[in-house]
């Protein structure tokens, strides 16, 4: 048999066994196969990149650059926020409807760039911002955050695999970058302008797909109510979960010594690493939930392939953490770090609550209960409030992590109730 042959068989062979399955059932087993394929390839470029960046800039030029990307993810993680959420779950219930929802989020989050570059022009003018390094970085995030945009509108149109190539082109493109670039004295300004380019890059070329996918925006004129009106629920969710998963580690800066929260963020970092998987489940599984037609016998079956597949991933992730914590804290962050093992222990299991926590998200939204798991988020945000205000200054980083483990079972039993109760409602 030749190689042509033998492909050809495999590929036979694998549209029998897909044919076997549901259509939601195997889009969903694709999707995550793609979509966890492109998360693997996209951190494996993404740390050849980093090692290259840190050899190439040296200790003190890293350390610049590093407290520059640190102040910059604040701003990331307010531009938009809320906003690919709504376009991932309204667009997959109202397909038609899509395009028109990325052009009102595109040109919302063009209004807060330009805010935010007018802010920085005056800083400049006022000479109390003299980085041009953090204004490249800024350009950067912004072209980032419109990406994001992009990912969610494929996603809600079940083109996980394309999301997954574009998620690798910039790491790939900057990997290439840096090597051109390798005899040229890397500094933070030539880094980060060269990010902002392979982004802009990345997300102009994804953008012309999407607008080939969906339709042309012209026709749709701006309309801030109808943003208002369909989006202010994700945007209200995903400001009170900042709030309960960051405050806390404010309050332990400002009260622990800097070597120990920089110890159990490095904890943390880890634990993040694994709910990736989760949140991919999430993000692909949610437009087949929503899909029109999606009835009893479909929505079921879908439902527990989720959830079996987010149970035996969290299950292996507790393992793995607790077997493998050391090894991967000393990969990612050398031996001194080693302290760090303790708090990764004792929440390895933390990947299987938050995987159970994203169906549960998954169900509340697919339910249409957008009211409901706002109510559930903000009655974790002010009992994480209190529980942080009065444990973690005394406490330190104990505090912060038993806050931490407590959150999150308690945002995992309450978005599992309230799943319950949306699932027996909509008699599904």
């Amino acid at each position: 048999m030749t190689i042509s042959q033998w492909i050809a068989a495999r590929r036979s062979w694998a549209a029998r066994q897909s044919s076997r399955l549901p259509r939601p059932i195997a889009t969903l087993l694709g999707g995550i196969a793609a979509a966890v394929s492109g998360l693997f390839l996209t951190n494996l470029l993404g740390a050849l990149a980093q090692t290259m960046i840190v050899r190439q800039l040296g200790d003190e030029l890293y350390g610049e650059y590093a407290s520059l990307v640190a102040g910059l993810s604040i701003i990331a993680s307010l531009l938009g926020i809320g906003l690919d959420t709504w376009i991932l779950h309204h667009g997959s219930r109202h397909p038609t409807a899509l395009i028109r929802d990325v052009w009102h989020v595109l040109l919302l989050k063009s209004i807060g760039a330009t805010l935010a570059l007018a802010a920085l022009a005056l800083a400049w003018q006022a000479h109390t911002l003299t980085s041009l390094a953090f204004v490249m970085g800024v350009v950067w995030i912004i072209f980032d955050s419109f990406a994001l945009t992009g990912y969610s509108a494929l996603r809600a149109i079940k083109r996980n695999g394309q999301v997954a190539v574009f998620q690798t082109l910039s790491p790939l493109l900057l990997l290439l970058a840096l090597w051109l670039t390798r005899g040229a004295g890397l500094s933070p300004l030539l880094l980060l302008s060269v990010q902002a380019g392979t982004s802009a890059a990345v997300t102009a070329v994804m953008m012309v797909r999407v607008w080939r996918l969906c339709g042309s925006p012209a026709e749709h004129s701006f309309d801030l109510r109808y943003v208002i009106s369909g989006a202010w629920l994700f945007v209200a969710a995903d400001v009170l979960a900042t709030l309960y998963t960051q405050v806390g580690l404010v309050l332990l800066g400002n009260s622990a010594p800097s070597a120990e929260v920089g110890h159990f963020r490095a904890a943390l970092n880890v634990l993040g690493f694994a709910y990736l998987v989760p949140s991919l489940i999430f993000a692909v599984g949610l437009p087949l939930l929503n899909e029109a037609g999606v009835g009893r016998r479909g929505y079921r079956p879908l439902l527990r392939m989720m959830a079996g597949g987010a149970g035996l991933y969290g299950l292996a992730a507790w393992g793995g953490l607790w077997l493998l914590g050391d090894v991967a804290i000393r990969v990612l962050y050398t031996d001194e770090y080693a302290s760090a093992l303790p708090f990764v222990q004792m929440m390895a299991f933390l990947p299987l609550v938050k995987a159970a926590s994203f169906v549960a998200a998954a169900v509340l939204l697919s339910c249409n209960r957008l009211g409901l798991r706002v109510g559930l988020q903000a009655v974790v945000t002010a009992t994480n409030l209190a529980a942080a205000s009065l444990i973690i200054p005394s406490h330190g980083v104990a505090g912060a992590m038993w806050v931490i483990i407590a959150t999150e079972l308690m945002v995992c039993a309450l978005y599992l109730l309230g799943a319950l109760a949306a699932f027996r409602k909509t008699g599904l």
